[in-house]
């Protein structure tokens, strides 16, 4: 389901769907993230929290009612982002196609089929890198299968996945994964050419769960914002991570949006 692009009861489904992920369903606005994100959260916004980390998560929370995680977190060293072939120092002015190839070079490289950066960065460069499963398949897609989305992108813009923005980005991945029957989707940030193929990571909803979430959400923590057309991806994702804080595994936002809600995935 696209929940954005649906009725509001279909909002409303999606926000009840992160509830029972653990996700609060009730925010007091503005600055305020709903006080239930403060059970479990950890240290949201903190390099040293664990959603840099999985190693504090690998057992679960049996404390808290959680299960084990079924996706992994890596901290991702310079030297180790250098060997993917798509190294950078700064999580701040990487692009998110970049990052992208990076963490699904890391992480297919460890055996899992694909990752996504998470947008936090710790004091010795370490950047963190949410690995899938090996089970969740790795599509080959084509320019005509991104205009089958129909998200709202200008048909002249480019097709280079180095120059799409984010939330277009996001946006695609998402519909394409979705319309294949699976929760959702991230672009690896490979394609063999500009405007040729693309491969995209889709996760069914053993791993990933989303929802809309209220645009007021997404204003609160260390990391909030107030346009996500304009806010780098890096920051987004941290704040997607903050808003799951509950789940304590992260998320991003999928790049659907309108006046009232924003599409969040939370993973499990």
């Amino acid at each position: 389901m696209r929940y954005i692009h649906g009725s509001g009861a279909r909002a409303l489904a999606g926000l009840a769907a992160l509830a029972a992920l653990g996700l609060g369903v009730a925010c007091s606005s503005g600055s305020e993230a709903p006080s239930e994100l403060d059970d479990h959260a950890g240290e949201r916004g903190s390099v040293s929290s664990a959603l840099v980390t999985g190693s504090a998560l690998d057992g679960g929370d049996p404390e808290g009612g959680l299960p084990p995680p079924k996706t992994s977190r890596f901290d991702v060293t310079p030297a180790e982002r250098d060997a993917t072939g798509w190294g950078f120092a700064d999580v701040t002015t990487v692009s998110w196609a970049r990052a992208s190839r990076m963490a699904h070079n890391y992480c297919a490289s460890h055996g899992f089929a694909s990752g996504h950066p998470t947008g936090f960065q710790a004091p010795n460069g370490a950047v963190g890198v949410t690995c899938f499963p090996n089970d969740a398949p790795v599509l080959v897609v084509n320019q005509q299968d991104l205009r089958n989305t129909n998200c709202p992108i200008d048909p002249s813009a480019p097709t280079d996945i180095n120059v799409i923005g984010w939330t277009q980005g996001g946006c695609l991945a998402h519909r394409l994964c979705i319309a294949r029957n699976y929760e959702t989707g991230l672009f690896t940030g490979h394609q063999t050419a500009p405007g040729a193929s693309y491969s995209v990571v889709c996760l069914k909803d053993e791993y990933a769960l989303q929802g809309d979430t209220p645009v007021s959400w997404a204003s609160g923590g260390p990391d909030g914002f107030r346009n996500i057309d304009t806010v780098p991806w890096h920051q987004a994702t941290r704040q997607a991570a903050w808003v799951c804080g509950t789940s304590r595994y992260g998320g991003f936002y999928n790049g659907e949006h309108n006046d009232q809600y924003l599409g969040l995935i939370c993973y499990r």
